[in-house]
C-alpha cells in the first residue's frame, strides 16, 4: 500500500512520509520527529497500535498542533479533527442479507461481493477552533457525527 500511498499524494501536490511503529513507546518520539521536520498533519491508519490507544494518538496529535485524520471513531471523540470509519451496522447487516439469499435458493458462489458505500465522516469542531482550521459547510453536511 505504501507505493500507491506515496504517488496518489504527489498527484495532488503533497509530500507524504510514512512512519511505522512497532511499539507504543516510540509514538511520542515519532510525533516530536515529525514537528522537528516541518510535517504539517497526520493521517494515522488502522493497526493494533492505533486501535488500542486511538487517544493517546489523538492527544499528540493535537498537543503538537498537527491537524489529523484516523479510520476509528474514538480518534475524533478523543481529539483527533477527523475520523473517516465504515458503518459497522451496515456492515453486521450484510452476512444476514448473504443468509437470507442462501436460504431462498441462491447459489453462495452467485452472491456478488460488496464494498461498503456507508462510511463514517466524524468532525471534531473543539478540535478544529483549537487548531485555527475552518472547517466549510460544504464538509460539514457529510459529517455523520459532529463533535462540538
Amino acid at each position: 500500500m505504501r507505493k500507491p500511498a506515496v504517488d496518489g499524494s504527489h498527484t495532488i501536490g503533497i509530500e507524504l512520509e510514512i512512519i511505522e511503529l512497532k511499539d507504543l513507546a516510540e509514538v511520542a518520539a515519532a510525533f516530536d520527529r515529525l514537528r522537528s521536520r516541518g510535517v504539517e498533519g497526520v493521517a494515522i491508519t488502522s493497526d493494533p497500535l492505533f486501535n488500542s490507544n486511538p487517544a493517546l494518538f489523538a492527544e499528540l496529535a493535537l498537543r503538537h498542533k498537527f491537524p489529523s485524520v484516523g479510520d476509528d471513531r474514538t480518534f475524533a471523540k478523543a481529539g483527533g479533527l477527523f475520523a473517516r470509519s465504515a458503518n459497522d451496522l451496515a456492515i453486521a447487516s450484510r452476512p444476514a442479507r448473504f443468509v437470507d439469499q442462501i436460504l431462498k435458493g441462491v447459489a453462495p458462489g452467485d452472491i456478488a461481493a460488496e464494498l461498503s458505500d456507508q462510511d463514517q465522516l466524524t468532525i471534531n469542531l473543539k478540535t478544529a477552533k483549537e487548531l485555527g482550521v475552518n472547517i466549510p459547510s460544504t464538509v460539514l453536511v457529510l459529517a455523520t457525527d459532529v463533535i462540538e
